[in-house]
């Protein structure tokens, strides 16, 4: 298995996890519990990252350069949403 595949497993692996410990989070039953689920939410999110930008230095995974016309015009579309 290349090192690509190896890395990509990982970082769906990892964002799995996030996802498992977001749910535990906001589903806690007390305080203590939260932030168990809370302190590891926020190490596997960093740990995402980490993976995130190991990949891109080594151009396993790219990003697409976008204009700012086209971020706004994006934003503008979500803007009233009202998702808060």
């Amino acid at each position: 298995m290349e090192e690509k595949d190896v890395l990509n497993n990982v970082l769906s692996l990892t964002k799995n996890m996030c996802e498992i410990l977001f749910h535990g989070n906001i589903e806690s039953s007390n305080k203590t519990v939260e932030k168990v689920f809370n302190n590891a939410l926020n190490d596997y999110l960093t740990l995402q990252k980490e993976i995130f930008n190991l990949m891109k230095e080594k151009e396993y995974y790219t990003l697409e350069e976008v204009n700012e016309s086209k971020i706004e015009k994006t934003r503008l579309k979500h803007e009233n949403t009202n998702l808060c």
